[in-house]
């Protein structure tokens, strides 16, 4: 009898199941798609409202659970968010919405550009190139395309960010192929 091994394309774990999504991922997917309701992505034309990949709504719906417990402002400001966001369906690839994993370029009250990676909180690196999401920053950020100008709420003033670009990263490269840019819209090193 063989046995049937599938990978989850949400969280990445693996079932034995002949399916995209683990049954956890869509329990979880379903309950964040119940409560975004029927709203398409972008409405009316206009992406005012952030639109989150599959994937990243379940993350995100992960992180609120293991929230919840603590009853803070992190859990409320991720509620919100998930109550406000367009939930993508999971073959959606839009490479212009920032998502977990992203690496976002933004000016904070028109100050200089930065660049960091949008991650979730166990992944945020101390050396600055990261900046998760339960950061006020990631947070405002996470499913609004490049142009885009969000209000983060942050320690006792709100800032406005300018969200200049977004990048993902490529797939891994085959062997043998040479240098390869990191980056969707890098040139080779």
């Amino acid at each position: 009898m063989a046995l049937m091994v599938s990978i989850c394309t949400s969280c990445g774990g693996a079932f034995a199941a002949p399916l995209d999504i683990c049954h956890a991922c869509a329990a979880l997917l379903s309950t964040t798609a119940a409560r975004a309701g029927s709203r398409r992505w972008p409405p009316g034309g206009k992406a005012a409202r952030p639109a989150l990949r599959a994937r990243d709504a379940v993350a995100l719906e992960r992180l609120l659970h293991a929230c919840r417990q603590a009853g803070d402002a992190i859990s409320q400001a991720l509620s919100l968010k998930l109550e406000d966001a367009c939930i993508l369906p999971p073959d959606a690839a839009l490479a212009e919405i920032a998502g977990l994993g992203s690496r976002v370029v933004f000016s904070a009250n028109g100050d200089a550009a930065q660049a960091r990676v949008l991650v979730l909180p166990r992944d945020h690196s101390p050396a600055g190139w990261t900046l998760p999401v339960t950061a006020p920053r990631g947070l405002a950020l996470l499913g609004h395309a490049a142009g885009a100008v969000v209000t983060a709420a942050g320690a006792g003033a709100e800032e406005t960010l300018r969200l200049l670009a977004v990048a993902h990263r490529l797939a891994a490269p085959p062997l043998g192929a040479g240098p390869l840019p990191l980056w969707a819209g890098e040139a080779a090193g």
